[in-house]
Order: C-alpha cells, then sequence, then structure tokens
C-alpha cells in the first residue's frame, strides 16, 4: 500500500479561475510593542541614575526626548573614577598632565552642575585633590547644592597630591544659614577647614555629620554641635588639631558617636546620652553622662600592638 503525503495541489500556488470564489488570506495585527521610550520621565529617570556618570550621559544622543532625561539624576557622583576617561587617568602621572586633569574636572562639575535640573536631588558627591586656590569654583557648587535642595552633601577634597603646606579649602559654614537651607540632611567633609562666624546657626536640621582630616579648634567644634540638636550620627576621624571632645547634653538625638585616629585628642566628655560609640586611638579618658545608657561600645587602642574591646 503506497502512503499519501499530501495533496501536490496543496504544495503549489492555487489557480482560482474568474468565477471561482476567493477567500483572502487572513491578516495577522500586529500589536505596537512595549518601547523603554514611551515609559514616564520619572521611571526613565530612575532606571538612568542606576547608571555611571558616563553611560547616563550617552544615552542624551538617542534622541530629543532622552537629551536631558540624565540630568533628573537623584545622585551625583563626580569623581576621579566617574569624570575621567582612561586616557586622561594614564596623563594624570605627568605634572602637566595633573594640571589638566584638575582643570578638566573643575569644567565638568560646573557644567554637570549647571545643566543638571536640581528636582528630587538627594545626594551630591565631589572628590578630588582641590585646594583653597579654587575657592570660588567650590563655593558655586555649595551655593547649588542648597539651591537644589539636596539632601546630602559629601565634599572630599584630598590632600595626596599638595603635601604638608598646602592651604586647605575655607569651607562657607555662613552658607548654610538655617532661614535658607531646610533641606540639608547629612554633611560630609574632607581636608576643609571650619571657622564658623558668631551668628552661626546652620546646623539644626541635620541628622548625620562627617569629619574627615578637618582643621578645627575645640572651641568651633563645640559651637558647630551645638546648633546639631537633630544630630543622630556623628563621625570625626584624622582630625590632627583636636585635642579635646565635649558632646554637649543638648546633642540629646545622637545615637552613634565614632573617634577615628584624633592624634592630639586628650579627653572625650559626653554630656549626653549615647546608645553607641566607636573609637580609636591612643588610651584617653572618657568621661560618661550619668545616666549612662552607653549598650554598644567598640575601642580599637593604637598601642604598639592592637587591642581591641567590644562591649554590647
Amino acid at each position: 500500500m503506497g502512503m499519501c503525503y499530501g495533496n501536490p495541489v496543496s504544495d503549489r500556488k492555487r489557480k482560482f479561475s474568474p468565477g471561482s470564489p476567493h477567500i483572502a488570506p487572513a491578516k495577522i495585527s500586529k500589536k505596537p510593542g512595549l518601547r523603554i521610550g514611551g515609559l514616564p520621565k520619572d521611571i526613565l529617570s530612575s532606571i538612568i541614575s542606576k547608571l555611571p556618570l558616563k553611560e547616563a550621559a550617552r544615552t542624551s544622543i538617542l534622541s530629543s526626548q532622552w537629551r536631558r532625561i540624565w540630568l533628573c539624576r537623584a545622585n551625583i557622583d563626580l569623581s576621579y573614577h566617574t569624570v575621567f576617561s582612561q586616557s586622561d587617568k594614564a596623563r594624570g602621572w605627568t605634572t602637566r598632565g595633573n594640571i589638566l586633569n584638575r582643570l578638566k574636572f573643575i569644567k565638568s562639575v560646573g557644567v554637570v552642575l549647571q545643566q543638571h535640573e536640581g528636582v528630587g536631588t538627594e545626594n551630591i558627591r565631589i572628590s578630588f585633590h582641590l585646594c583653597d586656590r579654587y575657592a570660588d569654583h567650590m563655593d558655586k557648587w555649595v551655593k547649588y547644592t542648597i539651591a537644589s535642595k539636596a539632601k546630602g552633601l559629601i565634599l572630599e577634597l584630598l590632600s595626596v597630591k599638595f603635601g604638608p603646606t598646602i592651604v586647605r579649602y575655607d569651607f562657607p559654614l555662613q552658607m548654610l544659614d538655617t532661614k535658607k537651607n531646610s533641606s540639608l540632611r547629612r554633611l560630609g567633609l574632607h581636608f576643609v577647614s571650619l571657622c564658623p562666624p558668631a551668628d552661626f546657626r546652620g546646623f539644626q536640621n541635620l541628622t548625620r555629620l562627617c569629619l574627615q582630616d578637618v582643621n578645627i579648634t575645640n572651641e568651633d567644634l563645640q559651637r558647630l554641635l551645638s546648633e546639631g540638636n537633630h544630630l543622630e550620627c556623628f563621625r570625626i576621624a584624622c582630625c590632627e588639631t583636636l585635642t579635646s571632645l565635649r558632646i554637649p547634653h543638648y546633642v540629646n538625638r545622637l545615637k552613634f558617636l565614632l573617634v577615628l585616629s584624633c592624634p592630639l585628642l586628650q579627653d572625650i566628655t559626653l554630656d549626653c546620652v549615647v546608645p553607641a560609640l566607636h573609637y580609636r586611638g591612643p588610651l584617653i579618658p572618657l568621661e560618661l553622662a550619668a545616666p549612662s545608657k552607653l549598650t554598644n561600645l567598640w575601642v580599637e587602642l593604637e598601642l604598639p600592638f592592637c587591642f581591641r574591646i567590644y562591649l554590647q
């Protein structure tokens, strides 16, 4: 018995006579696919914010709609790693290349902040080796932070490229007047000088303050903390001018205190109740408020040998 594999006529194009009924083949309707460009602007901004700065900036060439999407980032991170290309990093090993990179960094920060829309800005981080010579530029960056109503500012002015005789940037604390700036909640300052003006009242809204390698006297630090009655976390590290640290009693919301590697520090006095303290340095007197509610204590003594104590 032979096997039939199909009608030969069906394998060829059928021909219909003029009078025969003709059934047109059904058309497959194509539904438009979901395009990322059709998403709402706030969702697109959230997606772009996950990309590194250089990759986010490249999306501006996709279309006119994308041109300014990357400028709505909630977190602005401008540093050696996010601004420079590999060729920029390579030339930075020479004196001339280092100068060119510094100028490029200053220009890049200015361009990004000038073009950024400032809406919904959460954190601004600027990290590079700069000194007081470039104070005019950095003053503008601080002004932008205040105007954008950012909630966090980290200014890391690294000292490795300068040496011990360099003049540190005098951070403009007068710009943080509470009447003009009620949005800033987190502030981190590295390698700056701090000298609060006589009428300084700028830290009343801060919940987190981090100071590292700053020039500040005992009295000026006391004045800074006297206006920090909302402060929840305070960190001070590598401060070579601090000899005595006193936390006033009205900083009563403080939950975490970190004092790390301040070589001239001779004593710590806590007039407020602090639940957690992390200390690294030489063995010095520690005076606690009475009654004390210190429940977490981490001590790292900087001696010829490493000695750690952790109490909980």
